[in-house]
């Protein structure tokens, strides 16, 4: 069963991993002009959540981080999602023949400028409180806090999920530029510090991202 969970995780993330590289080549258009110094991955997590009683409906989230450094000082730190719903495997359920339905993907960029301490055990990065945020979800408006348009505003004005608005705070204002940037970066409250491993160039996933 353990053999098996594990094969259905790394066949959920090898298509993501795909689905987000592409979504980040053609969402934007945009080209980099300054060089890779480094790319690093974080562990695979997912997280359950389960809507009963109001909802019976219950959602698996599949989720891996990636960082990309520049030789200019910046960072891209790609945050990659995919959702299914009626996932059943385990005991009893043969190779290959799980169910599960897809809910949607996302792909997040974050973007922002660190600094980077290289000794012995291995590579501290300090990324800084990021400057902007793409957010690309399978079937919605893509949203960019740097190029911020008044469809995105229609959208947040209209955004709601399960009944209840995900476009507004919580005083009820429709999420501008400036207060979804803030939002989405609530995990970076200060500059994070990242351990990358020498060994396996992978780091421990940021909380709250």
């Amino acid at each position: 069963m353990k053999k098996f969970a594990k094969t259905f995780v790394a066949a959920a993330f090898a298509v993501i991993t795909v689905l987000g590289a592409s979504l980040m080549l053609a969402a934007c258009g945009e080209t980099k002009v300054a060089a890779t110094t480094g790319f690093y991955t974080s562990q695979n997590s997912y997280s359950y959540t389960n809507f009963a009683p109001t909802y019976n409906y219950r959602t698996l989230t599949y989720k891996t981080q990636n960082i990309e450094t520049f030789d200019d000082g910046t960072y891209i730190l790609y945050v990659n999602a995919t959702t299914y719903s009626n996932v059943t495997f385990g005991e009893g359920v043969a190779t290959n023949e799980c169910t599960a339905n897809p809910q949607g993907s996302t792909l997040v960029r974050y973007y922002g400028t660190y600094s980077a301490v290289t000794d012995d055990d291995g590579i501290t990065l300090t990324l800084n409180v990021p400057t902007r945020v793409y957010d690309v979800n399978f079937g919605r408006l893509p949203i960019d806090t740097a190029n911020w348009t008044d469809a995105m505003t229609e959208y947040m004005e209209n955004w709601t999920f399960q009944g209840q608005p995900m476009g507004k705070d919580e005083n009820g204002n429709t999420y501008t530029a400036e207060t979804y940037l803030k939002k989405v970066t609530s995990g970076f409250t200060e500059s994070v510090e990242v351990f990358i491993s020498p060994s396996t160039c992978s780091f421990t996933a940021i909380k709250g991202v």
